[in-house]
């Protein structure tokens, strides 16, 4: 009797899992069980962005050498960051006119592309053309959507270390976790991270470059938050950090103008144009990969555009669209952290210089 029913369970199990249903992936990869894959979350595949904006823009350097002095260039690349992840920018053409020896140079450490040339007694004042045809997308964080891959852990870590700028210590851990308080969702932190950086800086518009100087140390120990682009992105990096959250600076520069204030991007209708730099963020949450905001861009409104600063309705509503969406009237160049600022180009022996930008819309997807 026990036999009997013995073999009976045994039938029924096996006829439960002949019945049993595929596993809808519904365009998602699941590992079959029993791999190691299988204890990853599912991830679903990439959705390219549909509104690619293109644009020709060139670049020209000029320094003011005496004559027959030597002279360098340092000058960062376009960052070309089409990944399966969140494709926002291409790089499709590049090329440079100058009469200098040139060479292309890869940082290891932060993956900073330079292109570097070298003048030996000139005739003429250095002067360098570059110009590179670009497509961007605009970059919007999607809540629904939290099934991508995660990131290289080495880069999280890089992303998570003090550097001199960014000094992760125990002054910045204190301040980020009197903003966070008793919120646990790395999510609901950094909101709270942007919002409050935001609230406390003032951007200085008396700045000459417009992107300050990068180092934080100076605004922690003062406790007088601002300065330029790279200040404020760099102080919301550094709180995000503090408390465990993997974040980065993307040092760059605006190439059209914006459609959400005339101090976000360029002069319309201008032939020629000073460049103007600006610093964004991005910080890591698992699942989400990484995810834009721009702080700068609120403080620099408010300090430059009368119709944002004068209506409360305007600033709040920047405020909310700063986290988790770049307009990419913007041109992205690098990531690095040093000393010398990624988005900066360098002459030396220190020179003065010039550069001029002049950016083309030539179409839109």
């Amino acid at each position: 009797m026990k036999r009997r029913l013995f073999l009976a369970t045994g039938a029924l199990c096996l006829l439960a899992a002949r019945k049993k249903k595929p596993l809808e992936t519904n365009n998602i990869f699941a590992p079959y069980e029993g791999s190691s894959a299988s204890r990853l979350p599912p991830v679903r595949a990439a959705t390219l962005p549909t509104n690619w904006r293109h644009f020709d823009v060139a670049l020209t350097l000029k320094a003011e050498t005496a004559h027959n002095e030597t002279a360098t260039l340092r000058f960062p690349l376009p960052l070309h960051q089409d990944t399966p992840t969140q494709p926002w920018q291409r790089v499709e053409r590049l090329s440079w006119e100058s009469d200098a020896r040139a060479l292309l140079e890869r940082q290891p450490n932060d993956g900073m592309e330079t292109l570097v040339c070298a003048w030996e007694s000139a005739r003429q004042p250095p002067q360098l053309l570059l110009s590179t045809a670009l497509a961007v997308a605009n970059r919007r964080f999607d809540i629904s959507r939290r099934t991508f891959a995660p990131e290289r852990e080495d880069i999280l870590r890089k992303n998570l270390a003090a550097t001199s700028l960014l000094p992760v210590n125990d002054t910045a851990r204190e301040l980020a976790k009197s903003i966070v308080k008793r919120i646990i969702d790395p999510l609901a932190q950094t909101h709270a991270l942007h919002d409050w950086v935001i609230e406390k800086s003032v951007f200085d518009t008396t700045l000459a470059d417009s992107d300050g100087t990068g180092d934080i140390q100076q605004q922690i120990e003062s406790r007088q938050y601002g300065g330029g682009a790279a200040d404020i992105s760099g102080l919301f990096v550094l709180l995000a950090r503090a408390i465990g959250i993997p974040a980065r600076r993307v040092f760059g520069f605006f190439i059209a103008p914006s459609q959400l204030s005339p101090a976000l991007g360029t002069t319309a209708d201008a032939s020629e144009l000073p460049l103007l730099l600006h610093c964004r963020a991005e910080f890591y949450t698992p699942g989400y990969h990484w995810i834009p905001v721009d702080p700068a861009a609120v403080c620099r409104a408010a300090a430059l555009d009368s119709d944002v600063a004068d209506a409360a309705d305007a600033l709040n509503a920047l405020k909310r669209l700063a986290f988790g969406f770049w307009e990419m009237n913007w041109l992205a160049l690098n990531y690095a952290e040093n000393e010398t600022l990624g988005n900066l180009p360098r002459f030396l022996p220190k020179t003065d210089y010039t550069c001029q930008l002049v950016s083309r819309e030539t179409h839109t997807e």
